[in-house]
């Protein structure tokens, strides 16, 4: 990815882009598995140290692709490796690794029929540099085995030989290819020409080498500025879409915000609105719960209200059975029932004749009814207690409780069992009699509990 993406940057132009790229897919290279692809990568990495001026890594990278094509048996890459880095040694004067690189060209070209022309060119280039005319006379050899192929190779093996002195064959070598648009044909041409005195031909032959070269620069100048105008219209192209995608995100940007603030406000009112109802309807149930409570409460005072009177009622009814029914009462006795006597009729009549006094609270009124109940008690004993003190010490010596001493003075005045219950306010009148009974040792079943007592209270 490194690799195609550095070529993109290569087309464009952009050589420093490009060579960043390649040396992250370098960095990158352990993970590869294809050694052509490795090796391609390090031919373009080079070409970009070339343009650079930077002939050692340049040199370097050719090097270790010759490495792999040799490992791989590609023998027309491997030779196009060469060629290239015994350019590269070659500028860097490197004798050393020149010799080295020359060596293997050479035995590559004997080697092989039809070796590469840019490995015969690049041999040519640097055999008078490290090498004598002897050894050159017998390259020479493998080279005219075959016609020469282009007139780039007979130009440079025409320059070739006048460096080794050999300028009659170096001008007929020159003059057997057709170089008429190369630069190095025109430069070579006008250095030999030069050398053999002719200064006519030289002179032409230079004219014709700047006419070359300024139509070369003038052709970079065009394909520089081509390649401007094309880049530029391709960034003004990138911006303007940069810019008309911005408008668009800003676009819609604000319809996604005007959005969300319809969405918020809408979820507020439904909000408002909704507390609102539940406000209402609260407040309603809160209405209707108050007056349910309110006719519950009533109907509650009302049933409290019966159930008091109805109670009133038979305690009367008790009470004035009990007057009638004993003759015999002390005078004391039959004062303090009638003075009860009064109270619950006065009570009754305030509920007949409909006296605002019986609506107080129900607590109130049956308050006010139960001390006066305990007050009559309280009196009833204390007369007894006077008139029959044996009596009550011997209640007391048999444990019975206050409450059960209270049963037993009921019992004794001469109301019955039930009416007892009902005058106290208890239900459980037969748990309360068969106390009495067991503990005062009475057999339930062949005496009658209230004869019993008053027959014992007139006996002690």
């Amino acid at each position: 990815t490194r690799y195609y993406e550095g070529r993109i940057h290569m087309n464009r132009g952009d050589d420093a882009a490009a060579l960043t790229s390649f040396l992250q897919a370098a960095e990158d290279s352990a993970e590869c598995t294809d050694p052509s692809a490795l090796a391609r990568l390090l031919i373009v990495q080079g070409y970009m140290y070339y343009r650079e001026h930077q002939f050692r890594p340049y040199t370097e990278c050719n090097l270790k692709a010759a490495e792999i094509y040799r490992s791989t048996g590609d023998s027309i890459q491997l030779q196009g490796c060469l060629a290239r880095a015994l350019i590269g040694s070659n500028i860097l004067g490197d004798s050393l690794l020149a010799t080295s690189i020359l060596d293997s060209s050479i035995d590559i070209i004997e080697r092989n029929r039809y070796p590469e022309e840019a490995l015969k060119i690049s041999v040519l280039s640097a055999f008078p540099n490290y090498r004598s005319k002897e050894d050159f006379d017998t390259f020479l050899g493998y080279l005219n085995r075959d016609s020469l192929s282009s007139g780039a190779l007979a130009t440079e093996l025409g320059y070739t030989l006048f460096r080794y002195g050999d300028k009659s064959n170096a001008l007929k070598y020159i003059d057997m290819g057709d170089m008429s648009d190369s630069i190095h044909y025109y430069a070579v041409k006008s250095d030999i020409l030069e050398n053999c005195n002719d200064y006519q031909g030289a002179l032409e032959a230079y004219k014709s080498y700047l006419t070359a070269e300024e139509n070369s620069i003038q052709e970079m100048v065009n394909n520089e500025l081509l390649f401007t105008r094309r880049k530029y219209s391709l960034e003004m192209d990138s911006l303007n879409a940069i810019s008309l995608r911005e408008r668009y995100i800003y676009i819609t940007c604000g319809v996604i915000i005007i959005l969300v603030m319809l969405c918020i406000l809408t979820v507020l009112y439904l909000r408002n609105v909704r507390l609102s109802l539940s406000s209402t309807r609260l407040s309603l149930e809160n209405t209707r719960l108050n007056y349910d409570l309110s006719c519950s409460e009533r109907d509650k005072l009302e049933a409290q209200n019966t159930l008091l009177s109805e109670r009133l009622e038979n305690e009367r009814t008790s009470l004035e059975d009990l007057l009638l029914e004993n003759k015999e009462l002390s005078e004391r006795l039959k004062f303090l029932i009638s003075n009860r006597l009064n109270i619950i009729n006065g009570i009754l009549a305030s509920e007949v004749s409909g006296n605002e006094k019986f609506g107080i609270p129900f607590k109130e009124l049956s308050s006010k009814i139960h001390e006066d109940k305990n007050s009559f008690m309280a009196h009833v004993r204390e007369t007894i207690e006077i008139s029959y003190p044996k009596f009550m010490l011997y209640l007391r010596e048999h444990n019975l409780t206050e409450f059960e001493v209270n049963y037993v003075c009921l019992y004794c005045l001469g109301l019955k069992g039930n009416d007892m219950g009902t005058y106290l306010g208890v239900a459980n009148h037969y748990n309360f009699s068969h106390a009495i009974r067991k503990k005062l040792g009475i057999d339930k079943e062949k005496i009658f509990l209230g004869k019993y007592l008053v027959n014992l209270m007139q006996s002690l």
